[in-house]
């Protein structure tokens, strides 16, 4: 075993010193040859004496190598091995792993030779950097000039090869061997490399700026300066992203828009260095790919990277492209080609491809790639990101989201709304237009115009924020996809979509004319188109649209849609899709229009039109047509259609006469009496007792009960409900509850005198006759004492204090539906019963529920709750007064 002996004379390492100026300064020091002390360290011959072979320790220490040193040295064995090129390995250097040396066609990493500072080398007793060894190092930050890459006399490199091991080392001087001995070991140059006198860059210059950058990356490891900002990347990967800018900006001889961005100092020094470089020695030229490799010359290396960081030092991807674009403004580029640019291209710097490119792309391209966006990307070469979409977009984009998106001038909606859907189908994807629309359901016709609409949409002002809207869109499905499976949707069988039974019982319910077998088809076109999203040319032959002029009337019928036509049809909807195993679903769904706001669109925000006006000119007597509301309204008449679908305006109120006309009072009556409650007021009063109360004929009240399918029960059946007639139950009404003997005979159907006979047989108490024991004189009694103003218009009517109690339960829902639930009542009941309660009062009580608002009551609204709650003990008394 050899035993290590320490030296004599120490000379400790500088920060960032490379590992042969370490060693040579220490044998000058010892006046020893460097053979002689790199024995002594374990560095020494790896072949016998007679061929020595000295391997450059610099390039690549390995850690045994490095315990040695420092034991020999008394150093540390960590600032031994970062003294070595591998302290750089895998962030500004990269080594074969097999062969241990310098890979030089990736990140610029040189196999040998060095640069330095003249400045540094008085300064320092001429000690040498190990980042002047790095292909990316070219200037002295703290002299602000160029480092020098050969000697000022002979013009070779420097350090290309190890220092002679036979020799002592003489530091500050040029180590080339010189030319004109030809026979034995040659002398050195020996030339003072101190003298040199390399570019000097003024303070702030762009070059010292980059080297900067480069060196603080290398040092930290990563990069998060310019375009990398929001999206730090290694720093191997952001110098391989700077080799290959620069190699472009040089093989192309720096373009015209390019090098009017570069300081004329730096290249004017590297147009006199290339033209001098066929005197250098000791390096071979390689003008045919210049950048490709490690660049010989500082003055091509600071130009290449200063181009290059030009760029990356953008704040964002958009204006880097931009000033890309000058570098390829006189090139064949294409996102294809450019990917050959070089490897390990990072998704930043192609992002910055894409946006340069972008005003060479065709529009479909343009989407594909995503260039509008901050950080476009490449395509998706499985199209699996298409096919998992496919079951969130519906065939005909969401109308609000197509009337945002379309031009105001758009002439055809039916087919510019399928063809965004294809749009929105073919970002990120190699997927065919053809291909997109045969998964969306369209048709042929659509297919050819959905190639256009791009270019025709390319025209317009809005273009690039209809494709960050549709990209929006597309990022949004893809972290949640919408909760309706419209691939499923599509493949239904919709043949039996409304039977006629069905129909004719919605339009008995809701007071709508059937309208014959026309009517239905529009009316199953347009729910075919709610279910499916296809539009009505795909619906089964049965209905399908079938002419423009069907289409027209397709698009009318929404104007006569009331709301309780559209819930009853909203149901059938629902009962469809339960019957074909749809359950989990809702019946509609949009994405929000919160994604897109800010954006400059050409279209229409349906959010920005006042529904309540939509509304009262739609009901008004004379409504006016479609086309003029929206001229009116300053809108388009898609989005008052859109309003209408969704939104239907409330019925018109309706004079007797036209009650009479339409059928009107049996829809009122249907209202007011579902099944349920009919079917228990005739287990206790006539038909004619019904009718009365509701002031309507005893023909309506008949009619109504044969369409619930009531019994009909014989004319004298109420004359034996005395005898079923309790003490308890007369009590009550009578003694508890104050009604008038009249009112209970009335009730039951039995005359005032057996009443009065029955509550005699029973010991009940009678009230003497007159004034106080009359009806007429209860009910004044009750507006004088109980019944607050607000409330006596509405209750002088037969019903009205139920209407009131309901009118308090609902206030206690978000909406008309969930009260209704929630009372046990048809939402349509809830609703009449309402509207007939606002009619009697004279003012509108509830502000109903629309779109993200929950139903809220209105300022007169509150006074009534308050004066019905004020009622909560009375109220009783006030409906058996009322009858």
């Amino acid at each position: 075993m050899t035993t290590l002996r320490t030296l004599p004379i120490r000379v400790p390492p500088l920060p960032g010193e490379a590992l042969d100026s370490w060693l040579e300064t220490q044998a000058h020091l010892l006046h020893t040859p460097l053979r002689d002390l790199l024995r002594t360290l374990g560095l020494g011959a790896e072949q016998d004496d007679h061929s020595w072979h000295l391997r450059d320790w610099t390039i690549r220490l390995r850690p045994r190598e490095a315990d040695t040193v420092a034991t020999v040295t008394g150093t540390d064995p960590g600032t031994v091995l970062a003294m070595a090129l591998n302290h750089y390995d895998e962030r500004a250097v990269l080594f074969d792993p097999a062969t241990g040396r310098v890979e030089r066609r990736r990140l610029w990493g040189r196999g040998s030779g060095s640069r330095y500072c003249p400045d540094c080398l008085t300064d320092n007793g001429f000690r040498w950097m190990l980042t002047w060894r790095l292909g990316w190092s070219y200037a002295c930050l703290a002299h602000r000039r160029l480092l020098a890459d050969l000697c000022p006399v002979c013009r070779g490199l420097q350090r290309r090869t190890p220092h002679p091991n036979y020799g002592i080392p003489v530091p500050g001087k040029c180590s080339v061997p010189r030319d004109d001995v030809v026979v034995g070991r040659k002398p050195r140059c020996g030339h003072d490399l101190t003298a040199a006198r390399p570019l000097p860059l003024a303070d702030g210059h762009p070059a010292l700026t980059g080297q900067r950058v480069l060196l603080e990356a290398i040092e930290n490891g990563s990069a998060d300066f310019g375009v990398y900002g929001d999206y730090p990347q290694p720093v191997a990967t952001v110098l391989s992203d700077v080799r290959i800018l620069a190699h472009r900006a040089l093989f192309q001889g720096l373009p015209a828009p390019l090098s009017t961005e570069l300081p004329g100092d730096l290249t004017e020094a590297w147009r006199r260095a290339e033209q001098s470089e066929s005197g250098r020695r000791g390096h071979r030229n390689t003008p045919t790919r210049p950048g490709y490799m490690a660049p010989s010359r500082a003055e091509t290396t600071a130009l290449a990277v200063t181009a290059a960081l030009h760029i990356l030092r953008q704040p964002d991807t958009q204006r880097a492209g931009a000033e890309l674009e000058k570098m390829i403004s006189e090139s064949e580029v294409t996102p294809t080609s450019a990917l050959h640019w070089g490897k390990g291209i990072s998704p930043v710097l192609r992002a910055v491809q894409l946006k340069a490119l972008a005003p060479r792309m065709l529009p479909v391209r343009e989407l594909r790639y995503r260039a509008a966006s901050d950080f476009p990307r490449d395509l998706d070469p499985t199209e699996s990101i298409s096919r998992r979409r496919v079951s969130s977009i519906p065939s005909t984009l969401w109308p609000s989201w197509a009337l945002r998106l379309s031009p105001p001038h758009t002439r055809y909606p039916r087919m510019t709304w399928p063809a965004l859907s294809c749009l929105l189908m073919i970002i990120g994807s190699r997927m065919e237009i053809g291909t997109a629309a045969g998964h969306l359901g369209s048709s042929l016709e659509e297919g050819d115009f959905i190639a256009r609409l791009p270019t025709i949409l390319r025209d317009e002002p809005g273009w690039p924020a209809i494709q960050k809207a549709l990209l929006r869109l597309a990022d949004h499905l893809d972290a949640r996809p919408a909760p309706i499976d419209y691939d499923r949707r599509r493949a239904l069988d919709y043949t039996e979509l409304l039977p006629d039974a069905e129909w004719r019982r919605i339009c008995r319910e809701t007071h709508t004319r059937p309208g014959g077998e026309w009517r239905r088809r529009i009316v199953r076109s347009l729910l075919f188109e709610r279910i499916s999203s296809l539009s009505a040319d795909h619906a089964p032959a049965v209905f399908a649209c079938s002419d423009a002029g069907f289409r027209t009337a397709m698009a009318d019928f929404v104007v006569r849609t009331t709301p309780h036509l559209a819930m009853a049809l909203d149901e059938a909807a629902h009962r469809f899709l339960r019957d074909h195993g749809v359950t989990n679903e809702p019946l509609t769904w949009e994405p929000p229009l919160d994604l897109i706001d800010g954006l400059p669109l050409p279209g229409s925000d349906v959010r920005a039109v006042n529904i309540g006006r939509v509304h009262a000119l739609v009901r008004q007597r004379d409504s006016p047509p479609v086309g003029t509301i929206a001229h009116e309204l300053d809108t388009t008449i898609e989005v008052i259609r859109y309003i209408l679908k969704h939104h239907p305006a409330p019925e018109r109120e309706h004079t007797k006469h036209e009650l009479r006309a339409t059928g009107g009072v049996r829809y009122r009556l249907r209202q007011a009496l579902p099944a349920s409650e009919l079917e228990a007021l005739y287990d206790t009063i006539p038909l004619e007792e019904i009718a009365r109360r509701h002031g309507v004929s005893k023909g309506v009240v008949n009619a109504l009960r044969e369409e619930y399918g009531i019994p009909v029960k014989s004319a004298s059946w109420w004359r034996k409900l005395p005898n079923r007639v309790s003490r308890e139950w007369l009590t009550e009404q009578y003694v508890d509850r104050r009604r008038t003997i009249q009112d209970i005979a009335v009730e039951t159907g039995a005359s005032k005198t057996t009443i009065t006979r029955w509550a005699r047989e029973c010991d009940i108490p009678l009230r003497s006759r007159g004034g106080v024991s009359h009806d007429r004189a209860l009910k004044s009694i009750l507006d004088d004492q109980a019944i607050p103003p607000i409330l006596r218009p509405a209750t002088g009517t037969p019903g009205a204090g139920l209407r009131l109690a309901r009118f308090a339960a609902a206030t206690r829902y978000p909406s008309i539906r969930s009260a209704a639930h929630g009372v046990g009542l048809h939402s349509n009941n809830l609703v009449e019963q309402i509207n007939r309660l606002e009619r009697d009062l004279g003012a509108q009580l509830l502000h109903r529920a629309q779109r993200n608002h929950a139903m809220r009551l209105t300022e007169i609204g509150e006074q009534v709750l308050e004066a019905i709650q004020a009622l909560a003990d009375v109220l009783p008394e006030l409906q058996t007064a009322e009858g």
